[in-house]
């Protein structure tokens, strides 16, 4: 029951050990957290995007997740999410600033 548990005191699963990876490294299979999504892709990227806000002056975190079929570098993930971030324009307003990678989920419903 508890090893269900993924989050705790707002952290993700092996975040630590995702956030000390440099940007050229995959995430190991191991630090990869095993849920069933409901999307149908192989992954699931959560990120916290950093956005500057020049009407408050000020900087925001905000903490995403996103789909993908590909397994990637760090690097190449954080580049994905930045990309897919600036093509929503999902926070009007706000100017992207950098994505830092917090943790992978690995879908089990399509193995």
């Amino acid at each position: 029951m508890l090893s269900d548990i993924r989050e705790y005191t707002g952290r993700v699963r092996y975040e630590t050990n995702i956030r000390d990876m440099t940007s050229n490294t995959v995430v190991p299979d191991a630090w990869m957290n095993r849920v069933e999504l409901d999307a149908p892709y192989k992954y699931k990227v959560w990120s916290d995007i950093k956005y500057w806000d020049p009407v408050a002056g000020d900087y925001v975190t905000k903490t995403r997740s996103m789909y993908t079929d590909s397994l990637m570098k760090k690097g190449d993930f954080e580049g994905f999410i930045e990309g897919v971030e600036i093509a929503s324009e999902y926070e009007p307003g706000l100017v992207l600033i950098e994505a830092n990678m917090r943790g992978l989920d690995y879908n089990t419903a399509i193995e």
